[in-house]
């Protein structure tokens, strides 16, 4: 059971809906949430520390150049490619 607030969750909020619009099924959802188990583990790893808007800000260019992220967005476009959003 969820104990936080839409703004202020307890963990990560997923929903299907915007998936299934486009058609995809659970194949594509294990794949989704492969990507996801991926990046978070990834990003675990990394012993991210904030203390300050500057530090925030180079994380946030640092993630466009990253290899391994930008991997998983290519994997992910590729896969929204094939599942048009409906019009």
């Amino acid at each position: 059971d969820e104990t936080g607030s839409p703004y202020f969750p307890s963990g990560l909020r997923m929903g299907t809906p915007a998936v299934t619009t486009r058609g995809m099924k659970e194949t594509e959802m294990k794949m989704i949430a492969n990507w996801i188990d991926h990046v978070v583990i990834y990003l675990k790893k990394q012993n991210l520390r904030f203390p300050n808007q500057e530090s925030r800000k180079k994380f946030k260019q640092d993630l466009k150049d990253d290899s391994f992220l930008t991997k998983i967005k290519t994997e992910v476009k590729s896969l929204c490619s094939r599942f048009p959003t409906p019009s």
